[in-house]
């Protein structure tokens, strides 16, 4: 997975490496590294500060945690203690770090700072999928809710207002059938794209907050898309995808006896 930077750069997991680096692959610099842990999902902070990271065994402690540290890789500060917890995203005004511990499959919060998680109000009784995303005025936190019914459709797509204080009403949206994973806002704040999977390909879907009609905003013909993000400009959408080649081995019984 992938980050943006304030500036446009781009941040790396690299095994238990930080990377950041241009758009275009130069100027690439390590910031971090512990070659016996493994650092995944950096996501730089809107203030250019901070970058958040979910960073695996570090210190040897068989945890996945959320971390901060400083734009250039110093100051690492652990965020959360839990077994597995993961996708730390920034909010826009840079207090806080909303993350998903695996293990409960519940939205936190924690400051940036440091401090005591929280559960996030509102998505409490959700059991969600990772992948949590902020509007960009930071009043709207997007997630989704698989269902526990497989008769049933794939889940909900779930919108929860951020400053409607400790009891918030959620907006419930029924994604595509082909929703595959990842929603997240698009830079006006007024739909949400997330990846379809058809025929063994996947695409970004774009499904408007108003109910009407969505679209699909890619087209290609094959691979899986990994991960994908808005620049925080909102004019660039960088995708991740993955390529599988496979061959296919004819073996002939010559019928000879085994030595």
């Amino acid at each position: 997975m992938f980050g943006w930077s304030k500036n446009g750069d781009l941040y790396f997991g690299d095994g238990g490496n930080l990377i950041r680096m241009s758009v275009d692959g130069s100027n690439r610099t390590t910031l971090l590294s512990d070659p016996s842990s493994n650092i995944i999902h950096p996501d730089g902070c809107a203030d250019g500060r901070h970058v958040v990271i979910t960073w695996s065994n570090h210190t040897a402690n068989k945890k996945i945690n959320v971390w901060r540290v400083d734009a250039d890789g110093s100051n690492p500060q652990r965020l959360t203690s839990g077994v597995t917890d993961v996708g730390g995203i920034c909010t826009p005004d840079g207090q806080w770090v909303y993350y998903t511990n695996i293990d409960t499959l519940h939205a936190f919060r924690v400051p940036i700072d440091g401090g005591t998680p929280e559960a996030v109000p509102g998505a409490i009784g959700f059991s969600i999928s990772p992948g949590l995303s902020l509007s960009g005025d930071g009043k709207l936190l997007a997630l989704f809710a698989p269902s526990k019914d497989p008769k049933a459709s794939v889940g909900k797509l779930v919108l929860v207002p951020l400053d409607a204080g400790p009891k918030p009403r959620v907006k419930l949206l029924n994604p595509d059938p082909r929703f595959a994973q990842s929603p997240k806002f698009t830079p006006d704040g007024k739909a949400l794209v997330y990846v379809i999977h058809e025929k063994g390909t996947d695409n970004l879907w774009r499904q408007p907050l108003d109910g009407s009609p969505g679209r699909q905003i890619t087209s290609f013909h094959g691979d899986t898309i990994q991960y994908f993000l808005f620049s925080p400009d909102g004019k660039t959408l960088g995708v991740m995808r993955t390529h599988r080649e496979s061959d296919v081995v004819l073996l002939h019984d010559t019928g000879a006896s085994p030595q």
